[in-house]
């Protein structure tokens, strides 16, 4: 009797064990498709940073012909009293600064009918922070990158429906830079100099981004160019959002056809 009663309570907490063993994995795959889905919103804003940067680096670098046009629009080589091709010099010059291709922005040229460093010191202080600044912004890239192949990483390691977690976390993501791209663009369009003054606020530590126009040359051969960037860089993000969404759609259509 003893030995039935002993056995009947064994494979009652077997049977429990069963149960909570179930329950673990149940609890276990849950957690794994909570954090496969979690990847895949992480993937979408690294892939839509990387894209944000290359917007503004393609702003900057894609079409030296625009700064031209620029200066002659708002008549630069008349303001600062130099030849066209000076002012391009200078531009190109400063440009592989920026990206770190050159050391130094020591840049001599004839300004105002004599030959002299185009830049002043506060001019090459601001500088060197933008140029820290851009560099950042390109690590940043490169590290978004490399969290967007770690999560394909661990999204195939982990047997994910990839095409689906990947779909739902850039709608996801999509939403979320879309709101702060257009936050950004409404900033830039209703009032550029304010957007201007407080960017320059948070990123910088310093006041050396206030010029005089009247004793400095750069800010006279900048200001309208930096803006037209901003709005070049902004654009050119929204057609790869056009593009990705559109691409987007088609994958989801093709798939619900199957």
């Amino acid at each position: 009797m003893n030995y039935n009663l002993y056995c009947g309570k064994i494979i009652q907490e077997s049977q429990k064990n069963g149960k909570n063993d179930e329950s673990r994995k149940d609890w276990e795959v849950k957690c794994v498709k909570k954090v496969q889905w979690f990847l895949g919103i992480v993937f979408s804003l690294a892939l839509i940073l990387v894209l944000l940067i290359n917007s503004f680096q393609f702003a900057a670098y894609g079409d030296f012909g625009f700064y031209e046009k620029e200066y002659k629009k708002y008549d630069v080589v008349s303001d600062l009293d130099m030849e066209l091709k000076d002012v391009m010099y200078v531009t190109y010059e400063m440009m592989d600064y920026l990206i770190g291709d050159r050391e130094n922005l020591d840049v001599y040229t004839v300004v105002e009918g004599k030959e002299q460093d185009f830049f002043n010191e506060q001019d090459k202080l601001h500088m060197a922070d933008v140029k820290n600044l851009f560099l950042g912004g390109l690590m940043v890239r490169r590290v978004s990158a490399a969290v967007m192949l770690l999560c394909l990483f661990v999204l195939w390691v982990t047997k994910a429906n990839w095409k689906k977690i990947l779909a739902r976390g850039y709608q996801i993501g999509l939403g979320i830079a879309t709101a702060g791209v257009a936050f950004l663009a409404g900033a830039l369009i209703v009032d550029f100099n304010t957007a201007f003054t407080v960017f320059h606020e948070i990123f910088f530590t310093n006041d050396l981004w206030l010029f005089d126009p009247a004793e400095d040359y750069m800010i006279r051969m900048l200001p309208e160019v930096f803006s037209m960037i901003w709005h070049c860089a902004l654009g050119n993000l929204h057609y790869q959002y056009a593009d990705l969404s559109g691409s987007q759609c088609v994958s989801r259509q093709t798939g619900q056809e199957r």
